[in-house]
């Protein structure tokens, strides 16, 4: 009988840490566009960074500035062209106020867009030329 509840209890400590592993693996999914590249219009784009600018002040008092930085792994192309806007999670949009262009930590070259946001939001989406969407850019906010 101890030796019946021994294995029993060995199977629930092996249920346990599979279930734990599975967690582990599904909270480690890559994001495409942040943890992975994307392409778009035959570029190769990650982004790399974002954070709110307290020194630009939006005319909406409801509103921040999220700066989102973005870089060209191969490729090339007038990112400053490119029409972009982000969405949150209430279907608001909101296109660049400003774009700067230069080189990233890298050495590529990148992008900073500023967009105008609200301060509540929870899950923002960015639009690139091509139909393509960069998912939880929020993720990226330092």
């Amino acid at each position: 009988m101890e030796g019946a509840k021994m294995n029993k209890h060995r199977l629930l400590i092996s249920i346990c840490i599979v279930l734990l592993l599975a967690v582990s693996v599904v909270s480690c999914a890559k994001t495409p566009g942040i943890d992975t590249s994307v392409t778009v219009s035959g570029v190769e784009f990650q982004l790399y960074s974002g954070f709110y600018n307290e020194a630009i002040i939006p005319s909406d008092p409801d509103d921040v500035a999220l700066v989102v930085k973005g870089e060209v792994l191969s490729g090339t192309s007038e990112l400053q062209e490119w029409e972009v806007w982000l969405t949150d999670e209430n279907g608001r949009n909101s296109t660049p106020g400003s774009i700067m262009t230069r080189l990233s930590p890298n050495g590529n070259p990148s992008i900073s867009w500023v967009f105008y946001v609200t301060e509540t939001h929870r899950s923002l989406t960015l639009y690139l030329p091509g139909g393509q969407t960069i998912q939880n850019v929020d993720s990226l906010i330092e």
